[in-house]
């Protein structure tokens, strides 16, 4: 459940979204894009024709006739693609001589007409098949579907041909449908290009259809196959190939689900029907929700092309709504998975398209009190037509092992990184709510790549504020950092959380999805491994700051090691020390490679006084290890690695361009406005990551992958450090705990500078809270302050108000450093004085503080996050004005919360929980700020939320509002030193 939601939780299942009528009927054009004719489909229901033509009888004997040749004729298409543009449109298909792609691009001049063609060179052992395979719209079946190709091959024997697929036909093993594939015309004349042509499919596929009758017996469900690719087969013998494929032409399709035939005698559907006894072996398998060779990577879907998504490494969506006929039939194309919402009803016109439908998906952040409703929702799934029958799984907030035993898998979303939490809390909070499980199912872990939509508003906010740049870089490296922390757990699937298009076009989506394309590498790297691990413990790690943890598969062994870094602007790689990865006796015989360069790099386990180990010079922000006692399976992962280290490359050589001259401007301009010398630039590390991109741009454009990678880490980690330098030097002191929008993004730091020279000139309003509402029960309650508690079955919590002893220097707003003064409360050095000048040098009031106390009733472990939640103080609601600058101010103190994410949460309405801050502080009190901008007129609360069983003192909860005109610095301003000290003794002022 996202912390938004935590005492209002409601269902993320549209209901209402769902009751709508659903299309028939449909009509088709052509759209050009990329190069290629696609098919895009647009809906004209029944009921539409029907309230247009009713009110004549002319009219309704049209559409009667409508009707009639509507049932007689077929709707064509065509695809029409010169394979002369980007995107890449072949891809390697099935083979069986150890096939790989050498090289795959568009020759310029090429062409049968000298024009762009795709090239693709191949190596290619023993063996007697290699596809290629375009694959296009699914396609009923019909004599009239056709294909041209134009190919050019040193070799006769390549043949086009399409593949067929039957959707009621599954293979009892691998539980895929079955597929057909025939063949038309064979390339004749090596060495120069002829066009191969294939058509009139249905007396073949008949004649082919009697071996799956042979083979899954007669009362095999043959309806409706339809072609899903054109296939080409360049096998001639083994060695290097280069084939050029030009001008590919399909006409007369009949795109599946675009035409209704549920109506037609010869398509009726017989899904519900009973099924004989020897049928039974033949009915559609439930498969599994996720594939069981892979780490399965999913992206929430915003309108992206799927074949774009594909492209960065995806191999699932995850889609909001029901699935359509037109996202079904594109998914088919680009060999997607869907997760999706159930559909309100089947529709039968779409069961040949359901093969991509991987799972059922039911909402997300689901409470205890959603778990009536899901099981509801399990039981009508289970009354869907087999066909339609999918594995289904939900997200929880809480209450894991109820859900558990309702859905066969489960969905665990990972706590924001702006909260902060260091790497070992994360993994012990995935722990704890997998033991809470309470039993072993399929779970994937769900990391969010999108900033949280709060950030963007304060940050937009900020800069139109003062009429400043927006900030386009929210940063990468914490999404990769908890990825690579999930994979640790060895989950079934990534779920990557996306709000906004990566396809939009602006900065911070094309940043975010060349991450997603570097991080899809990483897991695709060890996926095949981390898919079959089981987790095998953590494992010591020396040297560098780093946390490592294994993941056992019998005689081999991964280790994925991360950086130490919390938050989401303060990560740091390895760049110069040395980790050291601690490995028990027992594989100190071990063959061991480094693969974090996308290459299997050979590594020795090094004899040290404290044991054996694993020594990783200049480790980047996350490392991925690899031992075994097969010496052969390096040169095998070298092998899937080969495929991977360009895209990784290209992807990782951009990101860090960007960075570093955002680093670079970043110090100019923290230089430029004094807010650091300019000796504490960090020259030699900025000229070191400049160079080095500059020294590998012949490499990065040679397309060397590995190389290209391993100059960007280095360019990468010397990027970070200069970073980390430029934070020192300007943010405020560490002991107070400050959430202030644009130091959560990496880009922001020159958003933060541009707001110092407004912030020096000004003055904070007065507290807009009500005045001493703790003076008693009764002023409490008057004031608006409210007290919620919820988990009273396991713990008790209670709420009173008790005196305590305040020192001036909690007392004072202004307690920081300078530098805090200055980059973030906005007050100058006079009214410090000022400040300090009303209160005599140790002496403390008495004053009284809210106190929340929360017990576990029967020693009971609460959990952390939401589920943990046992109580929540409310202030009452503040009108700011438009345009404003605010400031919330509260004084801490907590006691126990032990657990992985628990403690105290402290946020406002405005720029909600994401943007909070989690407060367990070792006994001793901290100074909370929080600053927040308005575009309009808006009503603010603080809340105090209690994660877990501990208890806190909550004190001097102040919320200003930030006036730009300067203050009368004559007013209590004293003549001197001396005598500020003399009259602060007194008692008196001036």
């Amino acid at each position: 459940m996202t912390l938004g939601q935590r005492f209002h939780s409601t269902s993320d299942l549209n209901w209402l979204d769902w009751l709508r009528p659903k299309p028939t009927g449909v009509a088709l054009c052509i759209e050009k894009s990329v190069g290629v004719s696609r098919i895009r489909e647009f809906s004209l229901t029944l009921t539409t024709l029907w309230n247009l033509l009713r009110k004549s009888p002319a009219r309704r004997c049209l559409l009667l006739l409508i009707a009639l040749v509507a049932g007689q004729n077929q709707v064509f298409a065509q695809v029409t693609d010169k394979l002369d543009s980007l995107p890449l449109q072949w891809q390697l298909a099935e083979n069986d001589c150890r096939a790989r792609v050498i090289k795959h691009q568009i020759d310029p001049t090429g062409g049968n007409d000298h024009r762009p063609c795709e090239a693709i060179t191949l190596s290619a052992g023993h063996g007697t098949r290699l596809l290629l395979e375009y694959r296009i719209t699914p396609a009923r079946v019909i004599d009239e579907l056709n294909a041209k190709l134009w190919v050019r091959s040193a070799q006769a024997g390549v043949r086009i041909g399409m593949r067929i697929r039957y959707p009621y036909v599954h293979d009892p093993e691998s539980g895929r449908t079955e597929t057909m594939i025939l063949f038309g015309q064979a390339h004749r004349r090596p060495g120069k290009w002829d066009r191969l042509a294939i058509g009139g499919l249905r007396g073949p596929m008949r004649e082919r259809e009697a071996a799956l009758r042979v083979k899954y017996g007669h009362q095999v469900d043959l309806r409706d196959p339809f072609v899903d690719s054109i296939v080409v087969d360049v096998y001639n013998r083994p060695g290097m190939m280069t084939i050029r494929l030009d001008d590919l032409t399909v006409e007369q399709m009949v795109p599946v689900g675009s035409v209704s035939v549920s109506g037609q005698q010869s398509f009726k559907r017989q899904s519900d029907a009973p099924l004989a006894a020897d049928q039974l072996r033949h009915e559609t398998p439930m498969r599994s929700l996720f594939p069981t060779d892979q780490t399965t990577r999913i992206i929430e879907y915003n309108q992206e092309p799927l074949t774009y998504l594909r492209s960065i490494g995806f191999d699932a969506v995850l889609l909001a709504e029901p699935p359509t006929d037109a996202i079904l039939r594109e998914a088919n194309r680009a060999k997607m998975m869907v997760y999706a919402p159930p559909p309100i009803a089947p529709n039968p016109d779409w069961e040949p398209l359901l093969d991509n439908v991987a799972g059922w998906y039911l909402g997300t952040s689901k409470s205890l009190a959603d778990q009536p409703d899901v099981r509801a929702e399990v039981q009508r799934l289970q009354n869907f037509p087999r066909l339609w029958q999918r594995p289904s799984f939900v997200a929880p907030a809480e209450a894991w092992g109820g859900y558990a035993g309702i859905v066969p898998a489960l969905l665990y979303d990972m706590p924001p990184t702006t909260l902060g939490m260091v790497p070992a809390e994360e993994a012990d909070y995935l722990r704890d709510i997998r033991e809470r499980t309470n039993r072993s199912i399929p779970f994937a872990i769900g990391i969010q790549t999108s900033p949280a939509a709060s950030l963007v508003r304060q940050v937009n906010a900020l800069a139109d504020q003062i009429g400043a740049e927006k900030v386009a870089d929210y940063g990468w490296h914490p999404m990769w950092l908890q990825t690579m922390r999930a994979l640790q757990a060895c989950p079934r699937a990534i779920l990557f959380r996306s709000s906004t298009s990566l396809a939009s076009g602006s900065q911070i989506d094309q940043q975010r999805a060349l991450a997603a394309g570097f991080v899809n590498r990483c897991v695709e790297a060890v996926g095949p491994l981390v898919a079959r691990a089981q987790s095998a413990g953590a494992m010591r790690c020396t040297g560098a700051n780093y946390s490592a943890h294994r993941l056992n598969l019998g005689p081999t062994d991964v280790v994925i090691a991360t950086s130490n870094s919390a938050g989401p602007i303060s990560v740091l790689a390895g760049d110069g020390d040395v980790l050291e990865v601690h490995v028990p006796a027992t594989m100190a015989h071990r063959y061991a490679w480094r693969l974090t360069g996308m290459t299997a790099e050979r590594i020795d386990i090094e004899s040290t006084p404290t044991g054996p180990s694993l020594q990783v010079i200049s480790p980047d922000v996350a490392e991925l290890l690899l031992l075994s006692d097969d010496p052969a399976l390096g040169h095998r992962i070298s092998t899937h690695l080969a495929d991977l280290a360009m895209p990784a490359a290209l992807d990782r050589w951009q990101l860090t361009s960007e960075s570093v001259f955002q680093t670079r401007l970043d110090w100019e301009s923290v230089v430029s406005t004094r807010l650091a010398p300019s000796s504490a630039i960090p020259s030699g590390l900025l000229a070191g990551a400049a160079n080095t991109l500059v020294e590998g741009e012949p490499l990065y454009r040679a397309g060397e992958g590995a190389a290209t990678l391993r100059l960007a880490r280095r360019a990468d980690a010397w990027m970070l450090r200069a970073k980390n330098h430029l934070l020192a030097n300007v943010l405020p002191d560490r002991q107070t705990r400050y959430s202030f929008p644009a130091l959560f993004a990496p880009g922001g730091m020159q958003l933060q500078v541009a707001l110092t020279p407004r912030l020096r000139s000004g003055s904070w309003s007065r507290n807009l809270l009500p005045l001493d509402p703790l003076e008693s029960p009764q002023k409490f309650a008057e004031s608006g302050w409210s007290y919620d508690r919820r988990l009273e079955s396991v713990c008790r919590s209670n709420f009173d108000v008790i005196p305590i002893e305040r020192m001036p220097s909690a007392q004072s707003p202004f307690s920081s450093n300078e530098k805090t003064t200055e980059f973030l409360a906005g007050i100058d050095s006079a009214q410090v004085e000022q400040a300090s000048f009303l209160q005599a040098p140790n002496q403390s009031e008495s004053v009284r503080a809210m106190r929340v106390e929360v017990v576990a009733i029967r020693d009971t472990v609460l959990p952390g996050g939401y589920a943990g939640t046992a109580a929540r103080v409310q202030s009452p609601s503040v009108d700011c004005p438009p345009n404003s600058l605010i400031r919330v101010n509260a004084r801490m103190r907590t006691i126990g919360f032990g657990g992985p994410f628990q403690g105290v949460l402290v946020y406002d309405s405005l720029g909600g929980p994401e943007l909070g801050v989690l407060v367990r502080s070792p006994d001793e009190w901290q100074q909370i700020e929080i600053y927040r901008q308005t575009t309009s007129a808006a009503s603010l609360k603080v809340m105090f939320e209690v994660i877990g069983a501990g208890e806190v003192l909550i004190d001097d909860v102040q919320v200003r509002t930030w006036d730009a005109q300067a203050v009368d610095q004559r007013q209590l301003r004293p003549i001197s030193p001396d005598l500020r000290v003399e009259q602060a003794s007194r008692g008196s002022g001036r």
